[in-house]
């Protein structure tokens, strides 16, 4: 009755640890509110489960998880088994089995929700525009139904840590890559509700940062090859502590993946970081909380209320976001570069782990008994340590020559004042404060997959790289990332049918730093040999597994079907296609297009149209 629409509007879902029911609604009005509070009071303590219904629902989930059953859930119900051997974690995944959807009746469900949809073991969280007394209200009136009752008690689901090392091989024959995962397990943390833990966590998060900027610029240089990989710790569920590495690459690779994720995870913990990696990483840290309070105020509801879900999930103490930053920039400046290489020694064992590979089912598979060989020789390196190089220390030495905005005229209907340059740039400019501290702005050279033909097909991909991984004749992309590492404002760009594409967003006071790398990429971008190439990879893999997956293959037939004979625009990108572009003839194309294409920006959001003008001028 008030316009909401299921799957969209009125959702929920079911984890390890909690069912969530979601509802959007369309206005803050106390009648609004009232009708929605009464839906969740009938689920929490209404519900009718009836047989027939149970039955008609039985159907459903059966059939959504068939639907599901293609190589990556089947590798994910495996990997959930192997991770915590003798626990419940790996038996009991949140859709069940087949066997418990065929047979659960009424009894079951009634025996369920009796025992834990309770009062003590709800939380209601809501957020909205709207008097918190009128809310208050609307809670009693609709929640003091149900009965007080103790809180149940938790299952034991019986993870023990590892002792010693491991090693599971997962294989499938529909996979076209390959994982390798090193993963420590434990008990899990206690829950941020003091400084001190706020602090350990701020140390645990350092450590995994350093060591993914160097994994990350080892990646990006070419130095491995693994096509990305990463260190993460986290808590699964209260139910587990997690510590893993985990790389990506060609199936043929797994064996040197295995190799250079040791090694790094080795000379991490023989020689620790160096202080310049711990301070970016420092850099990085307090410009993430910075933003987080910059932008809070104007978040989406569903964003604050995913924040609120996940502190009570955890058991986390709920902060706003200006707390956060109060405490991190207290925080982080005491934390020890001494600190940070233990905890990453004491977060990522060389020991007690298991080492999961998985792979395209084949002969050359290792057996288990092989491939922890392989990672007890790989774990047992003594690799040197990590020497800070040289880098540049600004993106540019001068600003260049600014340009001058002319013919300035407002279009009052949409508020947008639009103009041109005299190098011919057509600049739209709108102010709203709709997201506090938040702009963005588009930069669109004319072109793209449109123009290329059957010769060229797929040199627009490889030409937008020098975008989505900046990098310029003076600079590396290293060199970028490094520059901009605490910079409130991103730049990304990426090729689409029609157009190449620059966006800068962000906080508008960065905006001047990510103008001048903006204006470096439409004049003088590289593509790195190292991001071809593992573009090249990536683009393999996605193009074998179009045979495996329905949905992939459903598309490359659709593209086939509406294309006009001989037009090859449209079509996806064929192995020829992926192997016929080189780097010299992608650059050509590039430096074409930034120095010849039509040019169009826009900028959206909290920010000054005259600044906006000025930094245009400047930079574009």
């Amino acid at each position: 009755s008030i316009g909401l629409t299921f799957g969209r509007h009125q959702n929920a879902f079911t984890s390890f640890n909690q069912t969530t029911y979601i509802l959007e609604l369309p206005d803050a009005d106390e009648s609004t509110i009232d009708k929605g509070m009464l839906f969740l009071s009938d689920v929490a303590f209404g519900l009718s489960l009836l047989p027939d219904q149970i039955d008609e629902e039985r159907g459903v989930i059966l059939e959504e998880k068939r639907t599901r059953l293609g190589a990556q859930q089947r590798v994910q119900e495996t990997f959930f088994k192997e991770l915590a051997p003798g626990s419940t974690f790996g038996e009991r995944l949140p859709i069940g089995t087949e066997e418990a959807i065929g047979s659960v009746d009424q009894g079951d469900f009634r025996q369920y929700v009796d025992t834990w949809y309770v009062p003590s073991n709800m939380t209601l969280i809501v957020v909205a525009d709207a008097d918190p007394s009128m809310v208050v209200e609307g809670i009693k009136e609709n929640f003091a139904r149900g009965e007080a009752v103790d809180r149940p008690a938790d299952l034991e689901i019986g993870v023990t840590p590892y002792e010693g090392l491991r090693a599971v091989v997962i294989t499938d024959p529909e996979l076209r890559d390959a994982q390798v995962q090193i993963i420590g397990l434990r008990e899990p943390m206690p829950a941020v509700t003091t400084v001190e833990r706020l602090r350990e966590s701020l140390v645990e998060s350092l450590a995994s940062s350093v060591f993914n900027r160097r994994l990350s610029k080892k990646v990006n240089e070419g130095e491995m090859l693994m096509l990305g990989g990463g260190a993460f710790a986290a808590d699964l569920f209260d139910a587990l502590r997690l510590s893993m590495i985990v790389s990506s690459g060609r199936p043929d690779a797994w064996k040197a993946m295995l190799e250079e994720s040791a090694a790094e995870l080795r000379r991490a913990r023989l020689h620790g970081f160096t202080s310049r990696e711990i301070d970016d990483a420092r850099k990085g840290l307090i410009a993430q909380a910075e933003r987080a309070a910059e932008s809070e105020g104007t978040l989406p509801a569903r964003a604050i209320l995913g924040q609120f879900n996940e502190a009570v999930a955890t058991g986390a103490t709920l902060t706003s976001s200006a707390q956060d930053l109060e405490l991190v920039r207290e925080l982080v400046p005491t934390i020890t570069d001494e600190e940070v290489s233990e905890r990453f020694l004491d977060l990522y064992d060389d020991q007690k782990l298991t080492v999961f590979v998985t792979i395209p089912e084949s002969e050359e598979a290792p057996t288990e008994r092989e491939l922890l060989a392989i990672a007890e020789e790989a774990l047992s390196v003594s690799p040197e340590a990590e020497l800070d190089e040289e880098r540049p220390t600004e993106l540019m030495a001068e600003a260049p020559v600014p340009g001058k905005v002319k013919e300035l005229a407002r279009h009052e209907a949409t508020d947008v004042w639009s103009a041109w340059m005299d190098n011919g740039v057509r600049v739209h400019v709108r102010e709203m404060d709709y997201r506090k501290d938040t702009a963005a702005i588009t930069i669109t050279l004319a072109g793209g997959r449109i123009l290329e033909s059957q010769a060229t097909k797929g040199i627009t991909d490889v030409a937008a790289l020098a975008l989505s991984r900046p990098a310029t004749r003076g600079l590396s992309s290293t060199n970028v990332r490094d520059l901009m590492t605490g910079n409130k404002a991103n730049v990304f760009g990426y090729a689409s049918e029609d157009a190449v594409q620059l966006t800068v967003s962000g906080n508008p006071a960065d905006f001047e730093k990510a103008l001048q790398l903006a204006h470096l990429l439409l004049t003088e971008p590289v593509i790195e040999q190292a991001a071809l190439d593992q573009w090249r990879e990536a683009q393999k893999q996605a193009i074998e597994q179009r045979d495996t997956v329905p949905q992939a293959k459903l598309q490359e037939l659709l593209r086939e079907t509406t294309s006009p004979a001989g037009e090859v625009r449209m079509l996806p990108l064929s192995m020829d296609d992926v192997e016929r572009v080189t780097l010299d003839e992608a650059q050509n194309w590039l430096d074409f297009t930034v120095q010849h294409a039509p040019i169009e920006v826009s900028v959206v959001g909290d920010i000054d149209k005259e600044r906006a003008l000025e930094l245009l001028e400047m930079y574009i």
